[in-house]
């Protein structure tokens, strides 16, 4: 029994992730390089930060070259290159990534500030170089120096070619010069802790929409609020009252209202709730929806593995969202107070009254209440993909947030203010400038001039009477001054203190502040302003290793990046979709990529971008006489977008073979065979059944569809093949062909309830196969989400002693014993009737005799009594 259930559905969820084209680091190249074999940095930042250590490191191996040549020594330059790439190999593999990192954590401005010998204002980079340079001239100079005197003997730098020195040196790096010299972690108020995106050029990518579900699956039974126990025939009247407590801040301008601590109340806690509240925990930026987007994000390169490293992404981006759901939802449980009374109360709460009774006569029940709960499965897959533009918005500087700032800013701080408590210095910041204007008075001047002419006055005066006092009123005007003084000091000091929270407050805020202000701007004047900007619209791929062949490669068979095309400008307006922006991301306004043919360059370009969530199909036709078949084909990472090849097999040499233009078959390429029948050949991975024949041919087509698919989903169906079919029996399982149709609506629909492979049909056996491997990434990156409702569940315990006497349950048994026997005879009687319809004696056994008087023998017949025919012989003619 269901108590006030209210009614429960299932939602859906939209969360935003973003992949770049160009990153704002990679480097500007020149297109016209396409044949050259320059490698370029996969990553721009670590290539800084390395390219510095190294270039001081070569000044040490410099100067143990200087300090060798003085000692009369003639040394080589090869082995100064061996000493410099020996330690810089040896600080790569021990100290370089978390160099990197923990650089990252301090303070620029501080480093910037530390005088190193003779150089100062050294960025971070250079600034940790420089350390590692002076640890290594103070500890392995005279290694170093012994080792090129000896022409590059191994055993002078022994002690330096170890993890143990690297490792102190790693750590005496940062306590000697970044500890010890007072460099903040962090920073002060007047910087950010990221570098927002510069505004001199605008980015463009893909905007992937990852959407929950949640399925309701259940209800269930939570924690035991009361039992109520009855005795045969009591009866009990209960009231069940439901009260939820919710918490409502409101903002500083309606304080008033809630000085009593006013409550609100709710029926039921539903997904809305859970997923807003762990919005909050993953920092998310909800825009004009709870799906908003949030702050991770993918700087993916194009690369030939793309495909698997948008799976990854996309199976933690899964995995991580539902993790949060489950865990905000299992904190969440706890905040509805659900209490059940067996007394009535004249409250405001909604409360039901209904009266129990025990309608046993020797029987004892238990009345239990629980808590409802609604049982959900959330899973998150890939629904959309946009071609977006990424416009960066100026972010001004830390130092330059002032009062003046938000005092020019206000009118929009206020209506996005995050901290009520600061709303009212907020206001008076609006009202009134930081520095009020002191008013002089010439009057205490002239005061203090008589008071001195009337004390000579005094010192002359002879006559009679009380002198008055001639300085008081002066010192009280003075005395109220000093004090108007000293309160008008006091309120600039706590002003000033407020405000300073208030700045404090907008710098960690920034971006929250600055999106408000940029949606607040004018559409007009917001597109005017664009139409001064100029954004490329030709982008031509450079690799970043270019293959020996001289053959241009794609760019999801090799790593590279897209450089802009000159001359292809066009104003920023002419590009976006003016219909936005759709979000933000850091510093930069999303807009659509404007579907036009102007800009359809760009839409080439970003499609290798969006080849990682694109359904490729894959065709493979086998020759007319071989008896391989393929079991399966994924396109994996497929080198364009529409590609057809054919390969074939030669007994001789065991294997497959891709026949190569040009070359004998000698030279064509090898394709080998896994244990499970798998071969992979140019990005498609084929399961075969069946042994091929010599010449036997697979003729191979793949194309791209408009469809998407989940890079997890392409990950999943080629690392978890289907079975052979004559495993499929053993492979699909009753339960889990129940598991499948529980969290796929197509498959429920199909199966209709079977779950016997046996017993499928053709077409449901081809439904199952197709949906099998997004069933497996909906059950391994799924998460089971219990919320708890204010509702409760009526359940009952039904007791095991009967309470009557010995000779009574005595009798009770004699009941049963008869009744089982009754029970025999009626079934031996219908065995009995079953035959006799068998027998084709369809006469009612129950009549004994039935009379039929007529002269007309034709109606002998029409009445069977059901007896044996000899027992009824038919009436003699008259």
């Amino acid at each position: 029994m269901l108590a006030g259930i209210d009614a429960a559905s299932d939602a859906t969820y939209d969360f935003d992730e973003y992949v770049f084209l160009r990153n704002a680091e990679d480097p500007y190249v020149d297109p016209r390089r396409t044949n050259s074999t320059e490698h370029l940095p996969a990553d721009p930042r670590m290539a800084a930060f390395t390219g510095a250590v190294r270039v001081w490191i070569g000044h040490f191996a410099g100067d143990a070259w200087t300090r060798a040549r003085a000692n009369g020594g003639s040394v080589d330059q090869v082995y100064v290159g061996s000493l410099a790439d020996s330690l810089m190999s040896w600080w790569s593999a021990v100290c370089a990534v978390r160099a990197f990192n923990r650089v990252s954590v301090y303070s620029p401005t501080d480093i910037a500030a530390q005088k190193f010998e003779d150089f100062q204002g050294l960025s971070p980079n250079l600034y940790y170089a420089y350390s590692v340079y002076g640890i290594l001239r103070g500890r392995a100079l005279d290694d170093a120096t012994a080792f090129l005197t000896n022409r590059g003997d191994p055993a002078a730098i022994n002690g330096i070619l170890k993890a143990g020195f690297w490792e102190q040196l790693h750590d005496d790096v940062f306590d000697r010069y970044f500890v010890q010299t007072g460099i903040r972690v962090g920073g002060d108020a007047e910087e950010y802790a990221f570098d927002p995106f510069p505004t001199d050029e605008v980015l463009t990518g893909l905007q992937v929409v990852h959407r929950q579900s949640w399925k309701l699956l259940a209800y269930g039974r939570g924690e035991l609020l009361k039992s109520i126990p009855l005795a045969p025939r009591e009866s009990q009247k209960v009231s069940v009252k439901v009260t939820t407590r919710t918490k409502i801040a409101r903002s500083s301008e309606e304080s008033s209202s809630f000085e009593t601590s006013t409550e609100s109340s709710s029926t039921t806690k539903d997904t809305a709730e859970v997923v807003a509240e762990a919005s909050e925990k993953l920092n998310m930026h909800a825009e004009a929806e709870v799906s908003g987007g949030y702050g991770p994000f993918v700087q993916a390169k194009v690369s030939g593995g793309i495909a698997s490293d948008q799976a990854s992404s996309s199976r933690n981006t899964k995995s991580r969202l539902n993790e949060v759901m489950s865990k905000t939802a299992g904190r969440m449980k706890r905040d509805t107070k659900v209490t059940v009374s067996t007394e009535s109360e004249n409250t405001y709460e909604v409360s039901r009254s209904s009266e129990l009774t025990n309608p046993n006569d020797e029987l004892a029940v238990t009345y239990l209440y629980h808590r409802l709960q609604q049982r959900y499965w959330v899973s998150t897959r890939i629904a959309e993909v946009h071609s977006v533009v990424f416009v960066p918005e100026p972010v001004p500087q830390a130092h330059e947030i002032d009062e003046l700032w938000i005092a020019r800013h206000g009118d929009v701080l206020v209506s996005a203010l995050l901290d009520p408590g600061l709303a009212g210095v907020l206001s008076a910041i609006r009202k009134e400038p930081s520095v009020l204007p002191t008013a002089t008075d010439e009057r205490f001047g002239l005061a203090a001039q008589a008071s001195i002419g009337a004390t000579e006055n005094y010192r002359a005066y002879t006559g009679q009477g009380t002198m008055p006092d001639f300085l008081g009123p002066g010192q009280q005007f003075l005395e109220r001054d000093v004090e108007r003084r000293t309160a008008h000091a006091a309120d600039k000091a706590r002003r000033d203190h407020q405000s300073s929270s208030l700045i404090a407050h907008v710098r960690r805020n920034i971006l929250h502040y600055m999106r408000a202000i940029w949606r607040a701007e004018d559409f007009d004047q917001r597109m005017q302003r664009y139409r001064r900007r100029r954004v490329p619209t030709r982008w031509v791929f450079v690799p970043n290793d270019v293959p020996r062949t001289g053959r241009q490669p794609t760019p999801a068979e090799v790593e590279g990046v897209f450089v802009p095309v000159q001359g292809s400008e066009r104003p920023l307006d002419q590009v976006i979709d003016p219909i936005g922006p759709i979000g933000y991301l850091f510093n930069c306004a999303i807009y659509r990529l404007r579907d036009d043919f102007r800009v359809a360059n760009m839409h080439q370009a970003l499609a290798w971008l969006r080849a990682a969530y694109t359904r490729f199909t894959v065709t493979c036709t086998p020759s007319k006489t071989t008896q391989t078949t393929a079991r399966q084909v994924v396109a994996v990472a497929p080198r364009t977008f529409l590609d057809e090849f054919t390969i074939t097999y030669r007994v001789s040499r065991g294997k497959w073979l891709m026949p190569i233009a040009g070359r004998q078959e000698i030279d064509w390429a090898e394709i080998p065979v896994t244990s499970d029948g798998m071969l992979e050949v140019a990005g498609v991975r084929i399961w075969l059944d069946g042994e091929p024949a010599d010449y036997d041919e697979l003729a191979i087509r793949v194309a791209a569809t408009s469809e998407l698919e989940d890079p997890h989903v392409r990950f999943t169906r080629a690392t978890m093949p289907l079975p052979p079919i004559a495993q499929e029996a053993q492979f699909f399982p009753p339960h889990t062909l129940k598991q499948m149709a529980a969290l796929l609506p197509e498959v429920a629909t199909a199966l209709d309830g079977a779950t016997d492979w046996a017993e499928l049909t053709a077409e449901q056996r081809d439904v199952v196969r197709a949906a099998y491997h997004e069933w497996i990434v909906l059950r391994d990156s799924g998460r089971l989400v219990t919320l708890e409702t204010a509702n409760v569940v009526l359940d009952l315990a039904a007791g095991n002693a009967p309470l009557l006497e010995p000779f009574k349950r005595l009798h009770r048994y004699i009941d049963v014993v008869r009744e089982r026997e009754n029970a025999r005879r009626i079934r031996l009687e219908n065995d009995r009737r079953q035959a006799l319809l068998a027998a084709g004696r369809l006469g009612d056994p129950d009549i004994d005799r039935v009379s039929l008087v007529s002269a007309d023998p034709a109606f002998a017949d029409l009445v069977d009594t059901g007896g044996d025919p000899a027992d009824n012989p038919p009436p003699p003619s008259p």
